[in-house]
């Protein structure tokens, strides 16, 4: 492979080869990822001695010992009984940049934590933690143990409201959130919910006394709670982790013989995706030479400044996973790397791709962080230069020159199929000291994505071609 210092006669006739209508396939490819919703929901009938509640003032620190605990029957309370509830309840905060908020035109409603209140119910013997392993999660991740950490007890009153936001992530294996809500008397409360261009919205002031409804979600799903109308809107709030846990009040959810079985054939929209890319790895004059296929992630993670990529993999949700679980069942090569990018206002755009994320914090450099990471092979790196998402180089038929078109845009040592573009909210920021005319702090940003490799015709499991 040549790199981005390589002389003119090293790089002469470097030539890639797409193959026909390159561009149509492409997108025959992107139309068949199809969304799956990024939640699952239903309503579930329960014994009425599942719906009890039995709950107790919040500890003051004086050593009076006048704190009775008392219980309330949810298929039938009282306004009384639930004002005797919302008496011993604290106004409810809202996480923002990881801090507790106290704001009342944000967020009003109450709250309770789980060492002040106890109930019978049982997610799991409910059968909620199927559903969200089959109805939410993706094949591969459907085979992993996760729990649900009950975080709060909220009630919602007449006037009460929680304005759209998305849930702060408590930690790298957290993946989204359950929100079970109990039979008591409301009207409103709709629980609404926003992934990309999509709203849904659950009516909870119609179910039967003696049922829950639930809505599981994942993190990065917008959501809010409107305006109740009248009554009490009464909720229980997990938070979804992969993984076991040490704590012995959560509840836990692991594989078994009978729920592998559920995932022994890929969802409809696994299949979709799988079937056409298996199509084009068919055709012959599809990638002739190999080549490279990325895709921007749909999906936010909760990730620390420097994650660990092969640890990402795991904890993928909804396309993501779907991508990258139908390219490896093809045989396919598919990592996470960071992409740096040039600036916007430049004609010609391209970036280095890292299977790893640099540590550029309080690096001094003098060119771009895409030239920088991939001339110096960032002290032995694995950086490689490839082509910008908006590079239009790229035709329907004809071959592709890597050699550096002119003085502003080197040679570039792959290329890479866009098949959906990068997105902007997995991005890692870093600060870098940048020289011009003087020393000065700026920030770059590095975008994760998926890149598929592809082989040749016959080996379509092998490398590709380089030039």
């Amino acid at each position: 492979m040549s790199s981005g210092n390589s002389s003119d006669s090293e790089n002469e006739g470097r030539i890639y080869t797409p193959g026909p209508n390159i561009n149509e396939k492409l997108g025959s490819l992107k139309a068949a990822i199809v969304n799956r919703p990024p939640f699952c929901s239903g309503t579930v009938p329960l014994d009425a001695s599942d719906l009890k509640l039995f709950y107790e003032k919040p500890s003051t620190g004086d050593a009076t010992g006048d704190n009775p605990a008392r219980s309330i029957d949810l298929t039938k309370a009282t306004e009384v009984e639930m004002q005797r509830l919302v008496d011993v309840c604290e106004v409810a905060t809202f996480g923002v940049n990881r801090e507790e908020v106290l704001d009342p035109s944000y967020r009003s409603a109450w709250k309770l934590d789980p060492t002040n209140f106890t109930t019978k119910l049982n997610i799991l013997h409910a059968g909620l933690m199927d559903s969200i392993r089959y109805n939410l999660l993706s094949s591969d991740q459907g085979n992993q143990t996760f729990f649900a950490e009950l975080y709060k007890l909220n009630i919602y009153g007449k006037g009460s409201f929680f304005k759209a936001h998305k849930d702060t992530p408590r930690g790298d294996k957290m993946f989204g959130s359950l929100v079970v809500v109990l039979p008591t008397a409301h009207e409103g409360g709709t629980l609404i919910l926003r992934h990309g261009e999509s709203e849904w919205k659950f009516e909870s002031d119609t179910v039967a006394p003696s049922s829950i409804t639930y809505a599981a979600f994942y993190g990065d799903v917008e959501h809010e709670v409107a305006e109740v109308k009248s009554g009490f809107r009464l909720t229980l709030t997990y938070n979804l982790y992969f993984g076991e846990s040490l704590d012995s009040q959560s509840i836990v959810s692991t594989p078994t013989a009978r729920t592998a079985a559920l995932f022994t054939s890929l969802p409809p929209n696994a299949e979709t995706f799988q079937n056409k890319l298996a199509e084009l790895l068919a055709d012959d004059t599809f990638l002739p030479m190999g080549g490279r296929l990325g895709f921007g992630l749909f999906h936010e993670y909760p990730f620390a400044t420097k994650p660990d990529l092969e640890r990402l993999t795991e904890v993928l949700k909804g396309s993501d996973a779907v991508i990258m679980q139908a390219c490896r069942a093809l045989g396919l090569s598919c990592v996470l790397n960071v992409c740096y990018e040039g600036d916007e206002d430049e004609e010609y755009r391209t970036v280095a791709l890292c299977d790893f994320v640099p540590n550029l914090e309080g690096d001094y450099m003098e060119t771009q962080v895409w030239e920088y990471l991939s001339t110096a092979r960032y002290l032995g790196g694995k950086a490689i230069l490839a082509n910008s998402q908006s590079d239009e180089s790229i035709r329907d038929s004809g071959d592709i020159e890597l050699d550096g078109r002119d003085d502003r845009l080197p040679c570039i040592d792959i290329y890479v199929h866009w098949v959906t573009k990068q997105t902007s909210h997995n991005a890692i920021k870093s600060h870098l000291i940048s020289y011009g005319n003087e020393p000065s702090l700026s920030v770059d940003y590095g975008r994760v994505c998926l890149i598929v490799s592809v082989g040749p015709p016959g080996s379509r499991g092998a490398k590709p071609v380089d030039v």
